[in-house]
């Protein structure tokens, strides 16, 4: 397979050199209709039967092969692509874009296997293509490559959903400069497509039914005992059913005597059941892991036995309730995953991958650094934000507060949670992950904001921009308010630190009092709050804003 790749190779070169080995010598001389013809001829004799050879060859064999194939698959659509006429690029992206499809799978990998490497690889190995040759795609392939990014976020593969969302970012960064309003239009709906997509709506929904729940366990099973000397007690199975504890027919020394008919055993009495919802057995809910609760436990069949077992309750659960728990389990975290990468994104486009960690560091800093505190924000001329127009970037804006508000929800339920094993085991591991998407979208949301305010070409729409900003700070100040965990403290610290920065830069006095008049109560509030965990930056930030107040209302 590695040889034939080699010949394939170079038999694109010779391709490339020779063209005119495919021109039909009878129709040399018979004008511009036969050069058309034998244009066609280079395509489909040439080209065509290399590349689709080439994906062949990578359908049928092992992982080296099928990454040595792509890259030279991707070598030569990248070396002459210039020389393919624009309709041949149709033929061409409908090749590439099968890889991506499953039913094109070979038997012998994985589905799993497959969308890490292979189409991990070919996406990237896509972009490069469609930014290498962006003025000759762009009209014909534009929204064909958002589809195949959508696509991609929409697996059920981690690293193929996050690969998905950074290549937006790649595409919009390396090409934005040349996109007409069209192109940014059609950008944010897909932007907002991918939102809609990873709302973790389930998470809210398992927080809501264990604080519904409260301390009381799901599923517990209770039978009264028959024997007044039987030490042994009911157990209790605890919500989620991942944590669950139970007994396994399979390895008690009489199993013989288990069974799972329950007409050839003693009946469970509903009246001993308390708090417990038992599930009929259905195979199609089973393979759905979507129409299951995973707060519930799912059980096929409740049986007791006598005997050497006892009191014991007997509850068999096949395993594959399990895996739903775990696969709902990580639905949710790709979707939190891929919705945090997306609040990157926008940011990196905006205004610059490199430049919002400076930003910030600069801020951080400003304590150490004090000569800096009159330096004013700037924007990075490399970033996008100065291509899109003010509704456009409301419009991203309003997707950032959406996901702020989500984030902040979820945060407050699983605040009102006890510390039991629900709480461990389904919502703490996501907590981090949620304070950085709920922190990161509020402070690209500030950038947005105050820069548009800082614009010269936003004045119709000032009114609205003041209003949504000052909304915003409000929310975020008493957000911080509420705040007494360290791991919280500190990143929101970082978006109050911003916000002081840039509300001190604000030159308009009118635009500035105006800003100020719905939070000042509030930093008051915080000025209070600040002793409390040490924060010498965010003290000093509040100096500087109050040293402005007192310079601009004469005090």
């Amino acid at each position: 397979s590695m040889e034939a790749i080699r010949l394939f190779r170079n038999t694109a070169k010779q391709v490339h050199d020779y063209p005119d080995l495919f021109y039909d010598s009878h129709l040399a001389t018979a004008g511009e209709s036969s050069f058309h013809l034998d244009q066609e001829k280079v395509w489909l004799k040439g080209w065509l039967p290399v590349l689709v050879e080439l994906a062949s060859v990578m359908s049928r064999c092992m992982l080296d092969v099928r990454t040595r194939g792509l890259t030279v698959m991707f070598e030569i659509i990248k070396t002459y692509g210039g020389k393919l006429l624009p309709n041949w690029w149709n033929d061409l992206f409908a090749l590439i874009f099968r890889i991506f499809d499953p039913s094109k799978l070979p038997e012998m990998v994985e589905k799993c296997e497959w969308m890490t490497t292979t189409c991990n690889h070919a996406l990237y190995a896509l972009i490069d293509v469609f930014t290498q040759y962006f003025n000759l795609l762009a009209s014909s392939q534009f929204q064909q490559v958002l589809d195949q990014l959508v696509w991609c976020v929409q697996q059920e593969n981690e690293q193929l959903a996050v690969s998905g969302t950074n290549c937006l970012e790649n595409l919009v960064i390396y090409n934005g400069a040349l996109f007409s309003a069209h192109f940014w239009d059609t950008t944010i709906e897909y932007i907002w497509k991918i939102y809609n997509f990873t709302q973790p709506t389930e998470l809210v929904s398992l927080l809501e039914d264990a604080l519904s729940v409260g301390d009381e366990k799901v599923g517990l099973v209770k039978e009264k005992s028959t024997k007044e000397s039987s030490d042994v007690e009911t157990e209790e199975i605890p919500t989620p059913i991942a944590n669950a504890q139970f007994f396994n027919p399979e390895n008690s020394p009489d199993k013989d005597s288990l069974s799972t008919d329950t007409d050839s055993n003693q009946s469970l009495n509903l009246d001993d059941i308390n708090d417990f919802t038992l599930i009929e057995e259905d195979h199609n809910l089973i393979n759905d892991a979507t129409t299951v609760p995973v707060v519930q436990s799912v059980v096929t069949t409740v049986s007791l036995s006598s005997g050497d077992i006892g009191d014991l309750p007997v509850i068999r659960i096949e395993k594959r309730v399990d895996t739903i728990a775990d696969t709902k389990q990580q639905k949710i975290h790709r979707f939190i995953v891929v919705q945090l990468e997306l609040i990157r994104a926008i940011d990196h486009i905006l205004f610059y991958p490199t430049t919002t960690k400076y930003e910030n560091d600069f801020i951080l800093n400003l304590y150490l650094n004090r000569t800096n505190a009159n330096v004013p924000p700037k924007l990075d001329p490399r970033g996008m934000f100065s291509k899109l127009s003010t509704p456009q970037l409301l419009s991203l804006n309003e997707c950032l507060t959406k996901s702020h508000q989500s984030s902040n929800q979820i945060l407050a339920l699983e605040r009102g949670l006890s510390e039991n094993e629900n709480k461990n085991r389904y919502f703490t591991f996501q907590r981090s992950l949620l304070i950085e998407t709920e922190t990161s979208s509020i402070a690209t949301g500030f950038r947005i904001l105050f820069h548009l305010l800082f614009s010269s070409e936003t004045q119709t729409m000032q009114p609205y921009i003041e209003k949504t900003l000052s909304s915003l700070a409000e929310s975020a100040l008493k957000t911080f308010l509420l705040l007494h965990d360290s791991s919280t403290i500190e990143p929101w610290t970082s978006v109050i630190l911003l916000y002081l920065y840039y509300l001190t830069h604000v030159s308009q006095i009118t635009l500035f009092k105006r800003l100020l008049s719905a939070v000042y109560p509030l930093l008051i509030k915080v000025l209070r709050h600040v002793p409390l965990y040490t924060s010498h930056n965010l003290f000093y930030n509040l100096s500087l804003l109050f040293e402005k107040i007192g310079i601009e209302y004469a005090i």
